[in-house]
């Protein structure tokens, strides 16, 4: 690898060896270069599992089908438009309080719906649990797994399947029984679930049920 040849570089310099010429080393970032390849070989067993888990559909393929919850999502999150040319979401998420929340997919329905489809709805606490991807730990789709270990990616989603996901909390559906005002989410940093104000603004993904 490129990285193992610039250590040899320094110690060369090191040693005085090299016939007195000076060699040009990048140390920062061959030390960032060997940290992100040690990365991707720890995620690369969890990538694998998730990878072949999902499919894709629906026009310019803008939709992930979960044949194991037999849900399918919006690749992006509610204020994002999908790119197929670049293939990820582009601009900034938006962020609903609870109830805004809940009438989203109701006047996006009702105004034609997404992808040809006119059922989305937020998901439930527990399917939104479904979404959360630890790359170090096995299985790496637990939706009982709780908070992913401190190492795994950010946020904790398979982003290959849904691009550009910010790294926040999203909504569920799903308010908390007998305590008025507070309604489950899903906080991305860490994966764990969250009970949060119905006034806060969080994040959106809608969901649909496979047909």
């Amino acid at each position: 690898m490129q990285y193992k040849h610039s250590y040899l570089l320094v110690l060369l310099v090191g040693l005085g060896i090299g016939g007195g010429q000076a060699f040009a080393f990048d140390l920062d970032a061959a030390l960032r270069e060997a940290r992100e390849q040690k990365e991707r070989e720890a995620d690369a067993p969890a990538l694998e599992i998730a990878s072949q888990r999902y499919s894709l559909k629906g026009k310019d393929r803008g939709i992930v089908v979960d044949p194991v919850t037999n849900l399918e999502w919006m690749r992006c999150s509610l204020g994002q438009t999908w790119n197929p040319q670049r293939d990820t979401c582009d601009g900034d998420a938006s962020r609903y309080n609870w109830n805004d929340a809940m009438l989203v997919p109701k006047v996006m329905n009702e105004a034609g719906g997404y992808s040809g489809y006119n059922d989305w709805r937020v998901p439930t606490i527990d399917e939104l649990r479904t979404l959360v991807f630890c790359s170090r730990r096995t299985p790496p789709i637990d939706p009982e797994g709780g908070r992913c270990p401190s190492d795994s990616q950010r946020p904790t989603i398979f982003l290959e399947m849904f691009p550009n996901t910010p790294t926040g909390d999203f909504w569920s559906a799903s308010p908390v029984p007998r305590a008025s005002g507070l309604a489950w989410g899903v906080r991305l940093h860490t994966g764990a679930v969250l009970q949060g104000f119905d006034s806060a603004n969080l994040r959106v993904r809608l969901v649909r049920d496979s047909r």
